[in-house]
Formats: C-alpha cells, structure tokens, sequence
C-alpha cells in the first residue's frame, strides 16, 4: 500500500482544475550507472569507465555540421547489399566511424569518383 498513489482530490468550491503548476516537480534520475564499491567511476582505480549520457552523445552530434544530403536510389547486385549490412552491422558494433550504410556508401562513392577525376579532392 505505501507504493499505491494516492487519489486525486476534486475541488469542492467548484473552481478550475488543478494546473501543471499545482503538480509538484519531479528531478531526473541521471543516466550514469551509480559506481559500485563506492568508487566514482572517474577515479584511476576504479575499472569502470564514465559512460556518457544519452543526451550528452546527441548534443555533441549536433554541433558537426550538417552536410547537404540529397536522396539517391540506385539498383545493386543482392552480394553488394548483404556485404554492405554485414560491414555496418560489424562497424557499429566495434564502434569504429563510418559504421552506417549511408556513410559506407558516401565514402566508396567519393573515392571512385575521385579516382577516375570527376570529383576534385
């Protein structure tokens, strides 16, 4: 029963609902695992590594650039999109840059077309 919310109680005088400003503010819980043992993760004794927040990751992808990207649709062989998926599939998980099929493509694209001179480095 201690875990059981409480019913909400209707006004009696007849006046407006209860707004978001009579609702008490809940603190986010932080996205870091807390240290076990009672070590701060940042401590050089400590064999955990402090892991970035979600948030923390998608502020720091926000601040590259955003590059012009236009859509392209294009038929290849089936072998080309398997060893594609297997490629990225194996990047990401090594967390090695140029990891999305996007990216892989973007970069073979560029060297080609760089090699055989119709695009300038």
């Amino acid at each position: 029963r201690a875990g059981t919310p409480q019913p909400v109680q209707q006004s009696t005088s007849g006046g407006p609902p209860a707004t978001l400003k009579d609702i008490p503010r809940v603190e986010p819980v932080s996205d870091t695992p807390a240290p076990m043992g009672g070590e701060s993760p940042e401590s050089p004794e400590s064999p955990l590594k402090a892991i970035k927040p979600r948030l923390a990751r998608e502020k720091a992808l926000e601040q590259i650039p955003p590059r012009n990207l236009v859509t392209l649709s294009i038929r290849v062989p089936s072998d080309i999109t398997d060893a594609l998926l297997r490629a990225s599939t194996e990047r990401k998980l090594k967390r090695i840059k140029a990891h999305t099929q996007q990216e892989i493509a973007a970069e073979a694209l560029t060297l080609w077309l760089e090699r055989n001179g119709y695009l300038s480095p």
